[in-house]
């Protein structure tokens, strides 16, 4: 991906990404279950690591993760099944943050130094509506607070540091494979 938009997501830009989501109701299961397939299956498409319903244009609060050693981020473990989150909210959240690169399918060729909370504990529903409270630790943290950001209308650019320059914080995706960048 090298600043050019995968096919059916939405980017940077579009109102879409602003707008408000809500809550997946008993009603919207099954359609939620379609979509949370179709959501799995763009992200192996893909290769991506999460995706959240407003990047596919629905506003329902639903978010896919599947996380995986990449060329960008070769440390990460592998899950095998993708993590299903609906309706997630974050509850609690560690002392301590770590600096670390994103890149983003909705920002294609960026990638950006952002903060994250090193730990987060989330509460969920599953598919079925079964209610889940779990706690994220390193880098699966990371994208649960991105992906959950995209529920709240938030992208990582937003997230940036308004005390540093965007130089300092931004580069294209190119480059940070050019240069093998590191979180500070």
């Amino acid at each position: 991906m090298q600043g050019q938009a995968p096919p059916g997501i939405v980017t940077v830009g579009d109102p879409f990404l602003r707008r408000k989501t809500r809550l997946v109701k008993p009603r919207d299961r099954g359609q939620v279950r379609i979509l949370a397939k179709k959501m799995s299956e763009k992200l192996e498409e893909l290769n991506a690591q999460g995706i959240a319903a407003p990047q596919v244009r629905e506003r329902f609060r639903l978010v896919v993760i599947r996380t995986r050693p990449t060329k960008v981020s070769p440390d990460v473990e592998e899950m095998r099944r993708a993590l299903v989150l609906v309706n997630p909210e974050i509850v609690g959240y560690s002392t301590d943050f770590v600096w670390r690169w994103e890149g983003c399918l909705s920002v294609p060729g960026l990638m950006g130094k952002v903060r994250r909370y090193s730990a987060v504990k989330v509460k969920f529903e599953d598919l079925d509506g079964g209610g889940h409270c779990e706690s994220f630790s390193g880098f699966l943290a990371r994208v649960v607070q991105h992906e959950v950001d995209h529920l709240d209308n938030l992208l990582y650019l937003d997230q940036l540091p308004p005390e540093r320059t965007a130089v300092q914080n931004i580069t294209t995706f190119e480059n940070y494979s050019s240069f093998n960048l590191k979180a500070a």
